[in-house]
């Protein structure tokens, strides 16, 4: 007990807390490894902070609850202004970080000279950090040990012993195409020269629509080949929502039939499917590393009002590079895994391969020329008309490349091109047209009937009813619009 009181043990405990905490409650989007690096980088911090102001004060009692009430708000900032933000006033930043200013300095100016209270302090601390470490710790356990191993569910009653035929499947995904009707009503675009080429390529045109508005909801449907439950039509959606989507998606039951079919998955993707791990692209899905660290001061402050670095007058090249992230090199990540990947396999294959394109940022032009940095950031940049269809006809190129490789490596396999929804904003787009959607098919069996117009959440099973045999039933076809929580 009197280590307890003597030593500022809670101080390095808080970055335990801050890993477990984090860990318990995103379990499953975050590996251990993740974790450790998290936590050895925020121990390092503290404790170099640490030691600095205890060899300056000369009070290691003092110099850990400093370095505490520091470290807390810096690490808990995301929380503190989310459970502030109801009140008037705390919304703004010119409100909000003065106040905590003032409010650390009178924490530390209070128990200054009171080596009594200090003490006390530091057994409470030291022992509510204790049980709070044990409790993450328990939760962490149950989830691991509870969690009832993924099986598959069958629940579209997928038969395989009526399969009389496996080539290789390739999906590939391009997020944000919109379909033909939306392209020439908002865009007063025609793609015929694009659909004429996919069908002289013998693809088919397919009449499709999107369930969702949001790319995670939009795959989970797909993938799952259900509704996301307990979804309302315009309802705004938080991360923990959309974390749910990306567990759907990695465990999704597209992939428990292709695999009851001894199919091997390969996915080059930005969701994590199965074994196989995001390709990158994550600052538009919070995942990893990120799911500890995206509430950090600094990461919040960055998010909220960094982007005023990054456009304007004051436009700082280093600055449009974080909010760019890997968005440059990430469609080129998924193009050379996608054509490397070898069809010497004793398994047939499905391989999902999603491209962010032409989803914004719109990094070509038409003729291929790369953009600079500065032209992502300029006004109005993100819904520029011109210049996505000057990006979309670069797309056109690219899936026009890609299929021929596929096909002449692969003419046996069946080819699917698709969106997961339409071009969204709808300061362009009206909103049924924001949910209309690409897709072409390629199949060497019976040419499908496209007498009916379908939407994701029916496209696997279109699929395997008119490819592998089956007769599953459609769900009745709808469209829900869905608003991002800031």
């Amino acid at each position: 007990m009197k280590l307890l009181q003597t030593k500022p043990i809670y101080v390095f405990l808080l970055a335990l807390f801050f890993c477990l905490h984090g860990s318990a409650e995103n379990f499953g989007f975050i590996s251990v490894n993740e974790v450790v690096e998290v936590f050895i980088a925020i121990l390092i911090v503290i404790s170099v902070a640490f030691a600095i102001i205890n060899f300056v004060i000369k009070s290691a009692l003092y110099a850990g609850f400093i370095v505490f009430i520091i470290a807390s708000v810096y690490l808990f900032f995301g929380a503190i202004k989310s459970s502030l933000s109801q009140i008037p006033y705390f919304k703004s930043y010119t409100f909000l970080i003065p106040f905590l200013f003032v409010f650390i300095l009178l924490l530390i100016l209070l128990v200054r000279k009171n080596k009594m209270f200090l003490s006390k302090l530091t057994l409470f601390f030291n022992l509510l950090f204790i049980t709070y470490c044990l409790y993450d710790m328990f939760t962490i356990a149950k989830k691991q040990f509870l969690l009832p191993a993924h099986s598959y569910l069958n629940s579209v009653g997928f038969d395989t012993q009526k399969v009389l035929y496996k080539p290789n499947v390739y999906l590939l995904l391009f997020d944000e195409y919109a379909g033909y009707t939306s392209l020439a009503d908002s865009f007063n675009f025609k793609n015929d020269l694009f659909y004429e080429q996919l069908k002289k390529d013998s693809f088919q045109i397919m009449p499709i629509n999107s369930n969702y508005s949001i790319t995670q909801f939009s795959m989970a449907s797909l993938f799952c080949m259900n509704y996301v439950k307990n979804i309302k039509d315009s309802a705004t959606v938080g991360w923990q929502q959309t974390q749910q989507r990306m567990a759907e998606i990695k465990n999704a039951e597209v992939f428990d039939v292709f695999k009851s079919m001894n199919y091997e998955i390969k996915s080059f993707s930005l969701f994590e499917v199965g074994e196989s791990k995001s390709m990158g692209a994550n600052q538009y899905l919070l995942g990893h590393k990120r799911v500890l660290t995206n509430k950090i001061m600094h990461n919040v402050l960055l998010k909220d009002i960094g982007w005023k670095l990054a456009v304007g007058k004051n436009a700082k090249t280093w600055m449009q590079k974080i909010f760019l992230d890997d968005m440059p090199v990430y469609n080129n990540k998924i193009e050379t895994a996608l054509l490397e990947t070898s069809i010497e396999s004793t398994k047939s294959q499905f391989v999902y391969a999603h491209f962010l394109m032409p989803h914004f940022p719109f990094l070509y032009d038409s003729n291929g020329v790369k953009k600079t940095i500065a032209a992502h950031f300029k006004d109005e940049a993100w819904f520029n008309k011109a210049e996505y269809i000057s990006y979309l006809k670069y797309c056109n190129k690219k899936i026009i490349e890609y299929e021929k490789a596929i096909i002449k490596k692969d003419p046996s396999a069946i080819v699917l091109l698709m969106s997961d929804h339409g071009f969204r904003d709808l300061r362009i787009s009206t909103t049924e047209s924001a949910f209309n959607n690409f897709c072409a098919i390629k199949t060497n069996q019976s040419k499908p009937s496209l007498d009916i117009h379908i939407s994701n959440v029916n496209f696997f099973r279109f699929l395997f009813n008119q490819n592998f045999n089956q007769q599953i039933k459609y769900c009745k076809d709808s469209i829900i619009f869905l608003k991002e929580m800031p």
